[in-house]
């Protein structure tokens, strides 16, 4: 059978899980690990589809549509009337659609759960409701999403284990049903739903009814409903090794900065969560020193970057006084600035999360041409290298001194990030200048500039050969500055 969405893994990271790959979709290639922003109603929050498209280097070409609220306004035969979810809201990159279950879920007293399906009550009017399997699929069979999510049951925590037992076997009969109700797998796929709670054995069982159905990809759902995270990072560990290798793996409603990191060390491709925009809209933003609580006193004259370290369109252009006063006065524009500012980082550290494998075996192998290209050097040019030393040291270690940065912060969002990075800029800056002055002897000048070639050839590996992490634009430009100063 031939799927409308196929995944291709590139890489596996030899020290973690993480992997990068990239989803073929009907609307364009996805690179994973992706995080998918949330279109609840048909958009994202205060965000216009073209600033979605421009977020991080490249923007998000792919966010999810809520099945539960469309369905109710403004109903998915309109939807389909108009063309589908893409024309409706002019989106022309891929769209997964979640089926319902988690907002049923959620209603708690307002719904009835049976083996037909779902019975409840509007929230917006208190008229009656019937989610099934089969009315599922129907309603984002009228959406034409790329990827459908299978009507599921979302078992609440703490649950007793007989209840999360008899939920999973139910979600597995609905997507027996969901599977069946669906037909055109050459426009649209159907990704499967793992349930189980926080119970193994269970989660090891929906694992294996699930992959039985032999679908292009899975979903970890159940997660995030408040549990403790370091309870959800262990269920995780074991859940993704019993999915196959070769299916994307989409982590349900999970998208905070830690979480996002933990996933992706966890081998998490994909990921979608509500969280980011709604602190926006209330005045919180996400940024790499962590959170800002706008509305506070203290930003009241502040006339900084929101971020110092981001150079986005929101940190380029407006300061914390400003973004403050807009909140307090409740302008539109706080939160479509707010929003705006979130969504970028979130999807440009996702990309930069994992760019291949880091293998340390490389590194050592190149370290080990350190002797032989050094006495190639003393042979060849038995003249003084000062000068040439010095010039190789200022391009090597602005280079390889952002690369380790990199490595010391591995997380964006942590705060020893800024700090590894300026330390790595005075290195890059003060070291050069050193070494013009310091005496070096001339036995050893030829060593040291071997070990600034093989400096050298690791920082033109990781940069251009993806062997590890990338350098960004700002960091870019940094590097060629010392470049300049040949």
């Amino acid at each position: 059978m031939k799927h409308a969405v196929t995944f291709d893994l590139y890489k596996t990271d030899t020290r973690t899980k993480a992997r990068r790959g990239c989803l073929h979709t009907p609307h364009g290639d996805v690179q994973t690990p992706v995080f998918m922003p949330v279109g609840t109603q048909g958009t994202v929050k205060a965000m216009k589809p073209e600033d979605v498209k421009t977020l991080g280097d490249e923007g998000a070409y792919i966010i999810l549509g809520n099945t539960y609220h469309l369905y109710l306004r403004p109903g998915h035969e309109l939807v389909k009337k108009a063309g589908g979810l893409h024309r409706f809201m002019n989106w022309d990159r891929a769209i997964l659609t979640d089926s319902g279950g988690f907002q049923v879920f959620s209603l708690g007293k307002l719904r009835k759960i049976t083996e037909e399906g779902v019975r409840f009550s509007s929230y917006i009017d208190g008229s009656k409701h019937m989610f099934t399997p089969e009315k599922s699929i129907e309603i984002q069979n009228a959406l034409g999403s790329d990827i459908m999510m299978a009507f599921d049951e979302c078992a609440p925590y703490p649950a007793e284990w007989r209840y999360v037992k008899d939920s999973l076997e139910l979600t597995t009969r609905w997507l027996a049903r969901c599977k069946a109700a669906h037909h055109d797998w050459e426009r649209q796929s159907l990704f499967g739903i793992m349930q189980g709670g926080t119970y193994k054995d269970l989660r090891y069982e929906s694992a294996m009814q699930v992959v039985e159905m032999d679908l292009p990809g899975y979903s970890i759902g159940g997660l995030s409903v408040g549990e403790p995270k370091e309870i959800m990072y262990d269920v995780m560990d074991d859940c993704v090794d019993w999915l196959p290798k070769e299916k994307p793996r989409y982590l349900m409603g999970v998208g905070s900065p830690d979480c996002l990191f933990e996933g992706v060390e966890r081998g998490i491709d994909m990921f979608d969560c509500v969280l980011p925009t709604r602190l926006a809209r209330h005045g919180t933003a996400l940024t790499s020193r962590g959170e800002v609580k706008i509305k506070n006193a203290k930003y009241a004259e502040d006339f900084e970057p929101l971020d110092p370290d981001c150079d986005c369109y929101v940190c380029r252009n407006y300061s914390r006084a400003y973004l403050r006063h807009l909140f307090r006065e409740n302008e539109i524009l706080s939160a479509m600035l707010l929003c705006m500012l979130v969504m970028y980082p979130l999807g440009l550290a996702l990309r930069k999360a994992m760019k291949g494998p880091f293998v340390p075996l490389v590194l050592l192998a190149l370290l080990l041409l350190v002797l032989p290209i050094g006495a190639g050097i003393k042979w060849a040019f038995p003249q003084n290298f000062v000068y040439d030393l010095r010039c190789w040291a200022e391009l090597c270690l602005g280079m390889y001194g952002y690369y380790l940065a990199k490595l010391f912060a591995k997380r964006d969002y942590d705060k020893r990030a800024s700090i590894a990075l300026k330390v790595t800029e005075c290195v890059g800056y003060g070291v050069p200048a050193l070494l013009g002055f310091l005496p070096i002897p001339a036995t050893a000048q030829p060593y040291l500039m071997g070990i600034t070639v093989v400096f050298v050839l690791v920082a033109i590996s990781i940069t251009f050969a993806g062997k590890g992490v990338t350098i960004d634009k700002p960091q870019a430009k940094t590097a060629m500055g010392y470049l300049g100063a040949l």
